[in-house]
């Protein structure tokens, strides 16, 4: 559920993302894209949840400016009653909140990163 969701997130924000690694599907790689990754909790909560952490890697060759603008618009996106959205379906629900942004050293030259750290938990 997580993934899917971040994925409509990043979709509705016109952010290029793809989960894990991005891919050039034909159009090239652009200049600011972002990849996903899921850490899930490894302890089931009582209630029957699942947990974890979803980082966003935002990677930029024009700079900084695009990932910092990303992340304000991920922050306002995610910043619902209780400071998260929540989606609910047939039989399950999640909810994600944004946690921090952090800045990290690139060993690519010439590109920025930041890592966007999102926390869920699920129900099915």
């Amino acid at each position: 559920m997580i993934k899917e969701i971040v994925n409509e997130l990043m979709e509705s924000l016109g952010l290029a993302y793809q989960y894990w690694e991005y891919e050039d599907l034909g159009d090239g790689i652009p200049d600011c894209y972002f990849v996903g990754e899921r850490m899930p909790d490894p302890v089931y909560d009582e209630s029957g949840s699942e947990g974890g952490t979803f980082v966003v890697s935002g990677w930029s060759s024009s700079g900084a400016s695009p990932l910092d603008a990303a992340e304000e618009s991920i922050k306002r996106a995610l910043e619902g009653p209780g400071g998260d959205v929540r989606r609910s379906g047939d039989g399950w629900a999640c909810a994600v909140w944004y946690v921090q942004a952090l800045d990290v050293p690139s060993d690519v030259d010439g590109r920025c990163r930041v890592e966007y750290t999102l926390g869920y938990r699920e129900w099915s």
